[in-house]
């Protein structure tokens, strides 16, 4: 989940309600996780208020191999993911040769984005099938 661009987590970790404190005014809230279609969504906060979000995702269709795996390693453990702009998870979910992203072969926008806010880590890569890609992030 995405609010007003700061990544907070996956989706999937929104299952149960949370609360954060914002301040008053029109947000941008976007839902994501890796198997779903993104949903983004305005909401407007009035001072002293909750307003509480629901939103339902619509599965993606399941990916066909052959696939290529990714592998990501860096100090940010909790760095997030993206391939073409689309969440896939987070750096140590990717960080060793059990934990992989299986991605179809091909070349895609890869981004690192620090989990405290800094710049993002951006570049092209190339997933072969049937081999590990390793990306180090700084």
């Amino acid at each position: 989940m995405c609010f007003d661009g700061k990544y907070l987590g996956p989706a999937r970790n929104f299952g149960k309600a949370q609360k954060y404190k914002v301040a008053a005014g029109e947000h941008e809230v976007r839902f994501s996780d890796p198997r779903y279609q993104d949903v983004t969504t305005k909401v407007t906060i009035q001072a002293g208020k909750t307003a509480d979000l629901s939103e339902n995702l619509k599965a993606l269709p399941a990916p066909k191999p052959p696939f290529g795996r990714l592998r990501t390693m860096g100090p940010d453990k909790f760095a997030a993911v993206y391939i073409n702009d689309k969440f896939m998870g987070h750096v140590d979910e990717f960080s060793n040769h059990r934990q992989r992203l299986l991605i179809a072969p091909g070349t895609y926008a890869l981004k690192i984005a620090p989990a405290n806010g800094g710049p993002a880590q951006e570049q092209q890569i190339t997933i072969e099938a049937n081999k590990d890609t390793v990306v180090r992030a700084k």
